[in-house]
C-alpha cells in the first residue's frame, strides 16, 4: 500500500489541500482534540502500579479482562491510528464523492466520542 504524498500537502497558488471544506476540516480537528482529551485524562487519572487494572467490563460476565496499567493506553493509540486511516480513506474517496469522505471521516469523531466514554468508565471502574 503506497501512501498518497499528496493527503496533506499545501498546492502552490492555490492554497488548498486534502481537506478543503469547512466540514471535513472541522472534523479531521474535532477528531484530533478528542483524542489528545483522552491522552491526557489517562495520563492524569492512571497511576502506574504494579496491581492489575480492569480493562473491559461486560454487563453479562462483569470483568473479562484484567492487565497491566500502560495496556490502558492501547485504547488512545488505537484510536489515533483509525483518525490517520480514515484521513487517507476521506481522502482517497473524497476525490469522487464529497459525500462520502465527508461521512469516512465523521466516523472518526463519532469514534473518539465512543473512546472517551469508555476511558471513563474504565477509570470509574478501577477507582
Amino acid at each position: 500500500m503506497q501512501f498518497n504524498k499528496q493527503m496533506f500537502q499545501i498546492k502552490r497558488g492555490t492554497g488548498t489541500f486534502c481537506f478543503r471544506d469547512a466540514n471535513s476540516l472541522v472534523a479531521v480537528i474535532s477528531a484530533l482534540f478528542i483524542n489528545l482529551l483522552i491522552w491526557a485524562f489517562l495520563y492524569l487519572k492512571v497511576q502506574p502500579d504494579h496491581d492489575p487494572f480492569y480493562l473491559h467490563y461486560n454487563i453479562y460476565f462483569g470483568v473479562d479482562l484484567i492487565g497491566s496499567w500502560y495496556r490502558m493506553y492501547i485504547m488512545p493509540l488505537s484510536g489515533f491510528v483509525f483518525i490517520a486511516f480514515n484521513a487517507y480513506l476521506s481522502c482517497s474517496a473524497g476525490k469522487y464523492n464529497k459525500i462520502a469522505g465527508r461521512l469516512i471521516i465523521w466516523t472518526s469523531v463519532l469514534l473518539q466520542v465512543i473512546l472517551l466514554a469508555a476511558a471513563y468508565l474504565i477509570i470509574e471502574i478501577n477507582s
